[in-house]
């Protein structure tokens, strides 16, 4: 079986239909779709899996191999989470993870209180470790075990209103106290909050947005509520350092140190690109490409001629041995139009369409529109060699043709 449980036979065949709806001139996703219904329609008698199990990335044995570098489920989880993902949507986890230890964490009284030393606040430990802080909230252990964090204030509006007129400009508010800034915002007090201040600019250096980042523990809510500083900081470079206090989120926020532990799996660009496309979006995103990929082979192309592209072509059997076989001779025989003298060798793909085939397409429809909706593939064909004229000469004339 093939992504999703795609058997190999009708694979090959929904493959194969693609390329021909394509070349044709269709869009790459409806001719998916075209490609699905025509399979469909071809298999009456089998249950055909959908189009999204067709495309489906992620095959079991790739999720095994991602699963074999890891000895738990959680270090699988963080390292390579869209492995993950994919295994888990499949139901492929416990075959995956066959070969894994099994951690059994007894959440005791003491054991939560050493996870919950590591934090600053009951937010921060509620979000980096929710099962042991659920944990203490049921068993009434919550005011001990967070006896070192600071007692939260609550913010009320009035509060928020006091906080905000010892102060004559936003800046020097937020300075202050961060907090009530965050919750005026948040409550939709803040125009009340900040009517009698001026507008008090203040040049955004590091240090700014240094005292700006420690008012939250999450990057998001930085973002949300203190854009400019935390642009500023995305734009200079300084966000790895400034966020270092906070605490990540569920999905976790690349770093540069984890996009580098990522692309030391693969070889190439391409076949990181595939395996972990967020690491590599991160690492393009905040300029790291070259660092993370220092160690991987570029991949030089080579102009190929029109008789490399005819030899490549006479070792193969079918077009889609030879695109397997040597993608650049196949790529480069279609960007020059070589290719039907490289093919002329190979059999007729099955659902190529002929002059004739064409005409007899049209030949079922009253009107173009009709033969563009009911057979979009045929219609395509037609126009682009040059058949359309007598394909559609039964049918009535456009107003104005």
């Amino acid at each position: 079986m093939t992504a999703g449980g795609v058997p190999p036979g009708l694979k090959r065949q929904f493959d194969m239909a693609v390329r021909d709806f394509t070349a044709a001139g269709s869009s790459l996703r409806k001719a998916q779709r075209t490609a699905h219904a025509a399979i469909v329609a071809m298999n009456p008698d089998v249950e055909v899996p959908t189009l999204d199990e067709f495309l489906a990335r992620w095959t079991l044995a790739k999720c095994k191999r991602s699963a074999a570098e890891y000895t738990n489920r959680k270090a699988w989880q963080v390292g390579d989470r869209n492995a993950y993902a994919a295994a888990q949507r499949h139901g492929w986890l416990d075959e995956c993870c066959a070969h894994m230890n099994v951690l059994l964490r007894q959440r005791t009284k003491d054991y939560c209180r050493e996870i919950a030393l590591r934090y600053r606040t009951r937010s921060e430990w509620a979000l980096g470790d929710p099962s042991t802080y659920d944990k203490a909230r049921q068993k009434g252990w919550l005011e001990e075990l967070t006896a070192h964090m600071p007692t939260p204030r609550r913010l009320t509006k009035a509060a928020v209103i006091a906080s905000a007129r010892k102060h004559t400009t936003l800046m020097a508010w937020r300075e202050a106290d961060a907090s009530a800034v965050q919750v005026a915002r948040k409550k939709g007090w803040f125009d009340e909050a900040t009517a009698h201040m001026s507008g008090g600019y203040r040049k955004l250096t590091k240090e700014v947005c240094r005292e700006a980042a420690l008012g939250y523990s999450i990057a998001s809510e930085w973002s949300r509520w203190e854009k400019p500083t935390y642009n500023k900081a995305r734009k200079e470079g300084w966000l790895e350092e400034l966020t270092a206090h906070m605490v990540p989120r569920t999905r976790a926020e690349w770093t540069k140190a984890a996009c580098m532990a990522s692309a030391a799996r693969y070889e190439s660009r391409a076949q990181w690109r595939a395996a972990d496309s967020g690491a590599i979006q991160a690492a393009r995103r905040n300029g790291w490409m070259d660092e993370c990929c220092a160690h991987m082979e570029r991949l030089k192309r080579t102009k190929r001629t029109r008789q490399e592209c005819l030899d490549s072509a006479r070792q193969y059997e079918s077009r889609s041995a030879w695109h397997k076989g040597d993608r650049e001779a196949y790529r480069a025989a279609k960007n020059y139009g070589w290719f039907d003298d490289c093919v002329a060798h190979m059999p007729q793909r099955v659902g190529a369409r002929t002059r004739e085939a064409c005409i007899a397409s049209a030949a079922r429809f009253e009107t173009r529109s009709a033969w563009a909706t009911g057979d979009g593939a045929a219609y395509q064909y037609a126009k682009k060699y040059g058949w359309f004229e007598d394909c559609v000469a039964h049918m009535p004339k456009r107003e104005g043709g």
